[in-house]
């Protein structure tokens, strides 16, 4: 979701619901498909990575070492712990009317196969903090099914992306409508990043239902492991007319590469059939 600054946009249905369908639609493709920006040579395979002269090139060249390190054929566990801080409650209603609580977690199991990579079985488990399944949506041989609606249908195959939940096919766009972005080297846990941020002003204030007050600018972290190339953190932070700050969004991401699919994802696959 890209603010422009130079109009204004009102988004009816909130960012929360928003997001909470950005979220589901990038854990079911491998936790986000990027474009990688175009980088001026084929960038390094293994070793920690490091600036670049420009954070779009940075960026590219994290993407491109995220897809050689968890883009191989196996399976691919990926884990999202999700917090939100937002005014309206509920923060979500799934269409079997569960509730999906602002802090929950998106548990991901893709497995990559064949010559050109790709996912042809996905399983993505919706829950709450404690574990329970609020949702299932699998995907194998063609068919995808939700049990939430209990409908079932009709996929292709998914292409490998870059994991970092679409935020590096969405940096250029932010330069283009005028956001300043940044890089800088860091730590997160005690291990080093590249924080790739956006800060993005807008000309008018903003209403949406996630916030009583007008927004009126957001600012965006992500932190990138240096060594895998993965998005580890997401920060999404809302700027409200009285100039408070408010975290709309908080992502903690974990990937493990050749993970073994447990008795939970197996059955979810067989309920595809």
């Amino acid at each position: 979701m890209v603010e422009q600054r130079h109009r204004r946009t009102v988004i009816g249905r909130g960012l929360g619901a928003a997001l909470l369908a950005l979220t589901l639609a990038a854990a079911l493709t491998a936790c986000g498909m990027s474009v990688i920006p175009p980088t001026p040579t084929e960038p390094p395979r293994t070793g920690p990575l490091g600036l670049t002269s420009d954070p779009l090139i940075t960026v590219g060249t994290l993407q491109a070492r995220a897809i050689y390190t968890y883009g191989q054929n196996g399976w691919l566990h990926i884990t999202e712990r999700v917090t939100h801080d937002v005014d309206r409650a509920p923060y979500a209603t799934l269409p079997d009317g569960a509730v999906v609580p602002p802090d929950h977690v998106v548990d991901t199991w893709a497995n990559i196969t064949g010559p050109d990579k790709v996912i042809t079985q996905r399983v993505t488990f919706l829950r709450r903090e404690d574990g329970t399944v609020l949702q299932t949506a699998a995907f194998s041989d063609g068919v995808a099914w939700n049990s939430s609606t209990g409908q079932r249908e009709s996929q292709t195959s998914i292409p490998v992306g870059a994991f970092d939940r679409g935020f590096g096919a969405s940096v250029g766009e932010y330069v283009r409508v005028g956001a300043t972005v940044t890089q800088a080297l860091g730590t997160l846990d005690g291990a080093p990043v590249i924080q790739i941020s956006v800060d993005n002003p807008f000309q008018d204030t903003s209403q949406y239902e996630d916030y009583a007050q007008p927004v009126a600018g957001q600012h965006i972290t992500a932190d990138y492991d240096v060594n895998g190339g993965n998005l580890r953190r997401l920060e999404w932070i809302m700027r409200l007319a009285d100039g408070s700050q408010r975290r709309f969004g908080e992502w903690h991401i974990t990937l493990e590469a050749n993970a073994t699919p447990t008795d939970e994802v197996l059955e979810a696959l067989q309920a595809v059939q």
